[in-house]
Parts: structure tokens; sequence; C-alpha cells
């Protein structure tokens, strides 16, 4: 049976008809990224000692405006891990971080749609951003709600002074960071605390918030 094949200005013209297709970007990433993983296990397996391919296991995720669905390759010692995909995730958490960044920094939900619609050429939705923040500040709520160590040999406390929005004005407020050394000598955020300015009550206050999270 012949391959049918398409040269290169007509391979151009299928991908811009696809592109221009209800959610044919997504469509597009799907069939780029399986290609990818698939021709990595292929260059993976002569390498793997008494190892085959184990078919493929179905995942959604990724995706700036819908869930992509990728078919991730596996092998039989379950040694493969697809390199591609690992950089297709950190490049979706630097979208996400950029989000939150120009959320915390005081862009409507729409102002950062109409952002990301002049970036990437399609808007990220409202509920989409908003579920973004959401998780971001679920993060942020566990890491203040976390238990720290009763001890620590060390602890460093510095001060940074950095512009503050304050409802209609703005002006340089401090930020506390104290970072504890554990007896293995590993370094930990204890935790961050703003403050209008510098003053020994605060440092008492942040002393009493840590003996009680302890």
């Amino acid at each position: 049976m012949n391959e049918f094949k398409l040269n290169k200005p007509q391979l151009q013209v299928a991908l811009n008809n696809l592109v221009e297709e209800k959610s044919g970007l997504n469509t597009l990433m799907e069939l780029t990224l399986n290609a990818f993983m698939k021709a990595e296990r292929d260059q993976f397996l002569p390498e793997s000692v008494n190892n085959k391919g184990n078919g493929y296991r179905k995942v959604n995720g990724l995706g700036l405006c819908e869930s992509l669905t990728l078919r991730i390759p596996r092998d039989r010692l379950g040694h493969f891990k697809p390199m591609i995909l690992a950089i297709a995730k950190e490049t979706n958490t630097q979208f996400e971080e950029l989000c939150f960044e120009l959320y915390s920094k005081g862009l409507t939900t729409r102002d950062i749609e109409d952002l990301t619609d002049s970036i990437y050429g399609k808007k990220l939705s409202s509920s989409k951003i908003s579920n973004i923040n959401k998780s971001f500040y679920e993060e942020m709520k566990r890491f203040r709600m976390r238990k720290i160590n009763d001890h620590y040999p060390i602890i460093y406390i510095d001060a940074t002074f950095i512009n503050t929005r304050r409802i209609d004005s703005v002006s340089k407020e401090v930020f506390y960071v104290v970072l504890g050394v554990k007896k293995n000598t590993k370094r930990e955020i204890l935790g961050i605390y703003n403050q209008p300015t510098e003053s020994a009550s605060n440092w008492k206050d942040m002393f009493k918030d840590l003996k009680k999270e302890a």
C-alpha cells in the first residue's frame, strides 16, 4: 500500500486549516507531543536492557485553554520518562505563575484575558484564570497553616522594604523573611511577615507567632 505524503507547502496549508478550527491549536499540540514522546521511547528502548514497549496510558492535562488528551508511552520496566512532557509541564507552570503574578499586581481577569489573547493568540477564560489564582491561594494557605519544628539551632531574620499598594496609595513597607536552619543543616522558610516599618515590637510579635506555630 502506497503511503500518502504531503510536500511542505501542502503540509503548511493543512496545519493552518487545523489551527483555525475550534480547538485546532490543542489538537495540533496533542499530535505533536504524542509524536515526540513515541519517538523518545523508540530511541530509549534499544539502550534499555531486557526492556520493551508496553502500550500507552491516557492522561488529560496541560493546555492553555482546554485540556490536552495525551498518550504517554510506557515501557515494561517502568524506566521511561518522556523529557518533552516534563518541558511542557514546566512551561504550563510558568504560564500559570505569570497569570498569578499579573493578578497580584492588580490586573483584572479581563486584563489578563486580553494579554493572553495578544501574546498567545487565544484568550484564557476568566474561569481558568480564577482557578489558577485559587490554586495558588490554596498553596499559600497550606504554607501558612503548616506545623514547623519546635527547635532550630540557627534562625536568620532579614527585612526588605517593598513598594506596597494600599487602596489608592503606594508606600514602602517592611517584609521580614525568617529562615530556620535545621540540625541537618537544611534551611527552611519559617515565615514571611509584613509590617508598616521596622520596630522591636514587630520582632516580638513574630517570635510569638513562630512559637505558636511550632
